[in-house]
């Protein structure tokens, strides 16, 4: 698991004499050393965890922050002392937290000395036997061993973040590597994760809202601001549910209707050519002039469609459904302008807050007392 992260966060760069030298992922590696074009690299998992020794030490500081901030909070609770709303988004980001640490326990903190393979035979001839010399790649030539089906979230996220930089010109936004073949992996990526661990997911993720929900009534300065964060705690939590419920969907195809109306059009064009030749010569090319007019609207639209799809990539790996694509921007949108209301909130709310607010817990209360 331990190398599998360190394989994936670019700890492991192949030189070719013909391709150039770039980074390799897990599966990438995985297929190179099966096939016997590089040799097993003799990496310990110690070696690798030695390149941060500030790891333990980091993480110890944090599970310790994070597990007395959760003690101070149910205290709080218990002893009826008033949370604020800063404290209870804390909680939410924690249980984020605790989602990461459960997930990243074999992982490395970071990698910054990688370790260079070298290929022991041209990439042209491993092309050649796999039978992908003609195939075009999008980052480097090992595309084709872990190519497949974009998960959706990784696809809308990308999508979303070409479509800022090629349609609203805002450049700025450079998050993967822009050389061809990339001098490293990129830090946006996010793999489509295993069945199993799906559900693992939802509850921290779900979780998240969930304790947002948990101040449906909090003493607040104004019974409008209670009102606004129980809206937008309430869309933050319907929102993330039908993302999981609505992206895995993968509909790729046009819209019936459009696929009905254009094939309709066509017909009718065909049938009034038809009849020009053998009716009214006149009238038929009226009628088959007005169809082809609308036959070529719904050809303009199949077409702006089919680059909208494509607008990350041609492969058909990274081919976006439009469906999808308007529903996960509306969800976006709506989350984003719910999410900026918590959190300004969690600021404006200082202004006036409940008297307990600025009480400290009585530990004593808890602590055993004997008496003669």
């Amino acid at each position: 698991m331990t190398h599998s992260f360190f394989a994936n966060q670019g700890g492991f760069v192949l030189y070719t004499r013909d391709a150039g030298t770039f980074p390799v992922n897990a599966a990438q590696l995985h297929h190179l050393l099966k096939n016997n074009y590089v040799k097993l690299p003799v990496v310990k998992k110690s070696t690798i965890m030695d390149k941060n020794k500030a790891e333990a030490l980091v993480r110890l500081l944090t599970i310790g922050q994070t597990v007395w901030f959760l003690i101070n909070c149910v205290a709080r609770a218990i002893q009826g002392l008033a949370l604020s709303t800063l404290e209870l988004s804390t909680l939410a980001f924690i249980s984020s937290a605790l989602g990461t640490v459960f997930t990243w326990l074999h992982k490395p903190m970071d990698v910054e000395t990688p370790i260079t393979l070298t290929l022991d035979v041209p990439m042209a001839d491993i092309l050649r036997r796999e039978n992908r010399e003609n195939e075009n790649w999008q980052n480097t030539p090992l595309d084709f061993v872990d190519r497949k089906r974009q998960w959706p979230w990784n696809l809308y996220w990308h999508y979303g973040m070409t479509f800022a930089r090629k349609k609203l010109k805002l450049t700025w936004i450079i998050l993967s590597p822009t050389d061809r073949p990339i001098k490293r992996l990129a830090d946006d990526n996010f793999p489509e994760p295993t069945l199993k661990s799906l559900p693992i997911l939802f509850v921290f993720h779900v979780a998240y809202a969930a304790i947002l929900m948990a101040g449906w009534n909090l003493d607040l300065p104004t019974r409008t601001e209670l009102l606004l964060w129980r809206i937008a705690s309430a869309i933050q939590l319907g929102t993330i549910v039908s993302a999981w419920f609505t992206m895995p969907l993968q509909i790729h195809d046009v819209p019936p209707s459009l696929q009905k109306l254009f094939a309709f059009a066509r017909k009718e064009r065909q049938r009034h050519s038809w009849m020009g030749h053998h009716h009214n010569a006149d009238r038929a090319a009226e009628e088959g002039a007005r169809w082809y007019k609308k036959a070529s609207i719904v050809a303009e639209m199949k077409g702006r469609a089919e680059r909208a799809r494509t607008l990350i990539s041609d492969d058909p790996n990274w081919r976006a459904s439009l469906r999808l694509l308007v529903l996960y921007e509306l969800t976006v949108v709506v989350y984003m302008v719910a999410r900026m209301y918590i959190v300004v909130e969690d600021f404006v709310s200082l202004r006036a807050m409940p008297k307990s607010a600025f009480e400290t817990v009585n530990w004593q209360a808890y602590w055993p007392h004997i008496s003669r």
